[in-house]
């Protein structure tokens, strides 16, 4: 009988208070312009920031991203694709929204399928459209051997991938470096496929490090006699066209960038004192693997005629 009482003076008591509250004490309450502030501002962020849609579902086209609202750089012309021509025909069919909360991982997930994209570095999304950094992949070396007297010559970029057939004649490759091993297996790859050989990896490893310098050094290829990816008897040579021959390193994958540098200043330090390369062919060769510049006998190794070598460009 207690607890009845009890309740029953809890509900006047909520009731009394509630009457007592006024219509102008209502709009007087700080706590109730607070709780219709936080609805009002969830209302407008699904509105705005949902799927962008209209009430039909069809997309609201102050949202709709369109080609023209993607800057993306565009790589050079011996790709052969149109970066705009493909996110129009394979991206943006069903139409996309800017406000899609998904749009930024669906795109990104969308350019890895490109295999001459090397990396996409940010996308960033404005109400304006979206912005791509994005690097393409570039040739490095041509892979050059000799199979059944068939010559072979392919492109590869610096992560040892085969960028399209045809590309190593043109006349903008006529100084990449050569990349010389024996039987390097390559006669069955398919454009933007993956060399599967580490020794063709890792000479694309040097030739990248070269790129600004091989030119001015007098180089002309990487070499290494290792019979096959799993020999590691024999180091990576750096040939000129003459012959002369210089041993760099017994794994580029250990390299420092501080035995890369002192390696590449002892070489230029030596050409800049003696002169260049080739009055060492045949004769002596140069090695700076240790970071010390040592002259050696050069002996024909009996291997070098399965390196398919060609005559100097």
């Amino acid at each position: 009988m207690a607890k009845q009482n009890k309740g029953r003076r809890s509900a006047t008591n909520a009731r009394q208070i509630w009457h007592g509250l006024s219509w102008e004490r209502w709009l007087t309450n700080p706590t109730v312009w607070i709780l219709a502030a936080t609805v009002g501002l969830i209302f407008m962020a699904q509105q705005y920031w949902g799927e962008g849609t209209t009430g039909t579902g069809e997309i609201d086209p102050q949202f709709a991203l369109t080609v023209d609202r993607i800057a993306i750089a565009a790589p050079e012309d011996w790709i052969g694709h149109s970066p705009t021509a493909l996110l129009q025909a394979e991206f943006l069919e069903p139409a996309r929204s800017l406000l899609d909360s998904k749009l930024v991982g669906d795109l990104a997930a969308y350019l890895k399928t490109w295999p001459f994209v090397r990396s996409i570095d940010s996308i960033v999304k404005s109400p304006q459209g979206i912005k791509v950094d994005i690097s393409y992949r570039q040739p490095i070396a041509i892979v050059e051997w000799k199979t059944s007297g068939e010559r072979f010559r392919r492109c590869v970029d610096d992560l040892g991938q085969v960028v399209p057939i045809g590309l190593e004649k043109s006349e903008r490759n006529s100084r990449l470096l050569l990349i010389n091993v024996v039987d390097p297996g390559g006669s069955h790859l398919q454009d933007w496929m993956s060399w599967p050989d580490t020794r063709i990896v890792d000479a694309t490893k040097i030739a990248a490090i070269l790129q600004n310098h091989f030119a001015d050094l007098g180089i002309y290829r990487v070499v290494t006699f290792r019979k096959n990816q799993h020999d590691f008897s024999q180091p990576f040579e750096l040939w000129t066209a003459r012959g002369a021959k210089i041993i760099w390193s017994d794994d580029p994958n250990q390299d420092s960038t501080e035995m890369i540098a002192l390696r590449l200043d002892l070489l230029a330090k030596w050409q800049q004192e003696n002169g260049n390369f080739d009055q060492l062919a045949g004769r002596k060769k140069i090695d700076v693997r240790s970071g010390l510049l040592r002259i050696t006998d050069d002996f024909e190794n009996i291997a070098q005629n399965q390196l398919g070598i060609s005559k100097p460009r």
